[in-house]
């Protein structure tokens, strides 16, 4: 049965991960920090899966203006405050607007948990290997 809260609980995990592989986070120039993420087939976190390597800050930083839009042409929103504040711990905001305002949706992934086929694999300290790698495998 489909359920409208499900369906944008994961549409907003899947607009979060990849806003910041093209437009939201640091570039890699700038970032201090890797996020590795993995997106599952399932929402259970099973089946194939692509692994991200995303470049972020290492802290929350409030003065820093990282708003954007993310790569999907149907989401109207917007995304900032992407970071690792330590190595099991990955944050991001997302607002239902454009350019950050109104109402932000926290997420928080941590290690090893499932949140709508995402599962942080590590944020870790220093620049990532590149930007985006993309590894099909079934799990």
């Amino acid at each position: 049965m489909f359920q409208p809260q499900s369906f944008l609980s994961s549409l907003v995990v899947t607009v979060l991960i990849l806003g910041n592989v093209t437009a939201n986070g640091p570039s890699s120039s700038s970032s201090s920090a890797c996020a590795v993420m993995r997106q599952y087939q399932n929402h259970d976190c099973t089946g194939r899966m692509n692994t991200y390597h995303l470049p972020v800050y290492g802290e929350y930083a409030p003065e820093v203006n990282d708003c954007g839009s993310g790569p999907f042409v149907d989401f109207t929103g917007s995304i900032s405050h992407q970071f690792c504040n330590d190595e099991f711990t990955f944050h991001q905001s997302v607002y239902f607007q454009p350019g950050c305002k109104g109402i932000s949706n926290s997420q928080t992934y941590l290690a090893e948990s499932c949140l709508g086929g995402w599962r942080l694999v590590e944020c870790r300290q220093g620049l990532c290997e590149t930007s985006q790698t993309s590894t099909s495998t079934m799990h």
